[in-house]
């Protein structure tokens, strides 16, 4: 009897030991990923681009949308408050380019091979890397919203809402970032994951109705138009924000995120535990 309890204790001790270690392991990669990130100006990068999305796109399309004539009527009112929820998931979404590009280039140049043959859980340098590009993304989304400020963008819906809205989208866009770094993991190629990730993210931001209202488009696009993931994610952005959410508004936005993280996360658990 004596003997088992001291079996189970000791069995208590090394788990509790192991992951200790493995924290530990975790806060030094991520320490390492946040200062590699630092150094080369990711972080001004963040604050920077979601500027170039609220010009590129807010400047050139604001007059004609907020036409009352706009497309026979409807115009849009207020195009800051419309376009925002673009902008926002845009700059974070484009920290998986460059989640990406670094786990490609890990991979490449041996780094995650290297850090495979040692006793370190196969999760802990993808959940390291995962911290650096989430903190990224925070940076890029709260740039987002203060631009978004200027451009008349206000969290209509209240404190709870505007919550949703925050954790809303850095949740599917640490699911794409999940995905992104999965696939420069298998691919080991950082030109061609780069320019793989590319062409998706111009069609479906640009073939979106974060844009522009759905009846912007021809009749024969506007079905993938309505109903594509990042359409469904900014209108339940908007909903968030304009304190307008029923499960009409965000049930099919919520259903898309839930899968992509599923799927993403998936493919990213599976590229970290596989055997080289």
């Amino acid at each position: 009897m004596t003997s088992g309890v001291i079996s189970l204790s000791l069995t208590a001790n090394e788990t509790l030991s192991s992951r200790s270690t493995a924290l530990r392991q975790w806060a030094a990669l991520s320490t390492r990923s946040l200062r590699e990130m630092a150094r080369n100006g990711d972080f001004i990068i963040a604050l920077i681009t979601p500027a170039i999305f609220t010009l590129a796109y807010y400047v050139p399309l604001r007059t004609m949308l907020e036409l009352p004539t706009y497309m026979g009527g409807g115009g849009v009112r207020n195009y800051g408050q419309f376009v925002v929820p673009l902008i926002a998931f845009g700059a974070v979404a484009l920290t998986m380019q460059q989640a990406a590009l670094k786990a490609a280039r890990d991979a490449q140049q041996g780094m995650t091979a290297r850090l495979y043959t040692m006793p370190i859980p196969r999760a802990v340098p993808l959940f390291s890397r995962m911290t650096g590009h989430f903190a990224r993304a925070v940076v890029a989304l709260a740039a987002a919203i203060a631009y978004g400020h200027i451009i008349n963008f206000r969290f209509e819906g209240g404190a709870l809402n505007a919550a949703f809205f925050i954790v809303f989208v850095l949740f599917v866009g640490f699911s794409l970032i999940l995905g992104a770094d999965a696939l420069g993991t298998i691919t080991a190629n950082p030109r061609a994951v780069t320019q793989a990730l590319t062409l998706p993210i111009l069609i479906f931001g640009m073939m979106s109705t974060g844009l522009i209202p759905e009846t912007g488009f021809p009749e024969f696009a506007q079905p993938f138009v309505r109903n594509q993931p990042v359409s469904q994610f900014a209108e339940t952005m908007r909903a968030f924000a304009g304190g307008t959410a029923t499960w009409d508004t965000i049930g099919p936005g919520l259903v898309w995120s839930a899968a992509l993280f599923i799927a993403l996360g998936g493919l990213a658990m599976w590229a970290a535990a596989r055997r080289r």
